[in-house]
């Protein structure tokens, strides 16, 4: 029998037994996302996925992202010996990450993370953002029997973003 890249990921939470509790579930659903995200370097880098849980995590992920665009054109980071080429360029990333639409959505979205108990599988709900990949939900559903398993995980993009970086 072969393996998915997606079980050999994963084969890491078979270990995991989750308390029962809806934090316990969410708590095995970020370890799930977040877990492999360790010692990243140069392109392993583009796994920037963020769970966000509220506005002022909404926020605070914006806040990275700016400085990720700025990090792009250190020249960007100096304001006062910028040209007026630079100055524009500042201004536009600063005026326009991120997107009008992705502040739209940040308005009209619930960031909390939900939890739903079914007879045999917990759902497990999140928003997240990547910059390669946009403001997306990821809906997990995760065997409520030990060892855990991840039946499904299923993805719907909010809000499309590309960063525009290309290798």
């Amino acid at each position: 029998m072969g393996f998915s890249t997606d079980q050999l990921r994963y084969q890491y939470l078979d270990h995991i037994q989750i308390d029962g509790t809806p934090e316990g579930y969410f708590q095995f659903v970020a370890l799930a996302m977040m877990g492999d995200l360790f010692n990243l370097y140069w392109h392993s880098l583009y796994n920037d996925e963020a769970i966000i849980c509220s506005k002022a995590g909404f926020d605070q992920v914006v806040d990275e992202w700016r400085d990720f665009e700025l990090s792009l054109y250190p020249a960007l980071a100096k304001e006062n010996e910028l040209s007026e080429d630079f100055r524009n360029a500042r201004k536009w990333i600063m005026d326009n990450i991120p997107t009008p639409a992705i502040r739209e959505k940040r308005e009209q979205l619930n960031f909390t993370p939900t939890v739903e108990f079914c007879e045999d599988r917990v759902i497990v709900r999140v928003i997240a953002f990547s910059k390669w990949k946009g403001l997306f939900k990821r809906t997990f559903q995760i065997s409520k029997e030990f060892p855990h398993k991840l039946i499904k995980i299923s993805e719907k993009i909010i809000e499309p973003y590309n960063c525009l970086v290309r290798f």
